[in-house]
């Protein structure tokens, strides 16, 4: 049972030596900062309460190290997204780059509804 964290730790250095690592890119569509950030948000919630599930199961305790793994697996799915959308041919780079336009802004007004709902029903 004593190889599990050895292992655990070692698959993490990988992910966190890949996330770091220089990324050729070429292509003209890329992530906007706006959808880098909210991934980001996502992965770091989505670690962080996986990470109290699970590994409570197993005994491990690596909550005051949540948040650095969060960041480097955060970095490995942006890197992911950013290499398939260098997939997509240039014909569709103005479709992408409406697409990622229109996200954020249909992001942004769910946010401000949701945020005028909450002050509304406070007073």
């Amino acid at each position: 049972m004593k190889k599990f964290p050895v292992l655990f730790m070692l698959v993490l250095a990988v992910l966190v030596l890949v996330a770091c690592g220089p990324v050729a890119q070429s292509q003209a569509v890329q992530l906007p900062e706006q959808l880098v950030t909210l991934i980001g948000m996502l992965v770091l919630v989505g670690f962080t309460q996986l990470a109290k599930y699970v590994l409570d199961k197993f005994g491990i305790d690596i909550q005051d190290r949540a948040a650095e793994i969060a960041a480097a697996l955060s970095a490995v799915v942006v890197m992911f997204i950013n290499y398939f959308l260098g997939i997509i041919p240039a014909a569709y780079d103005n479709w992408i780059s409406a697409l990622f336009s229109f996200l954020i802004v249909l992001l942004g007004g769910i946010g401000m509804f949701s945020l005028f709902l909450r002050k509304k029903d406070r007073g």
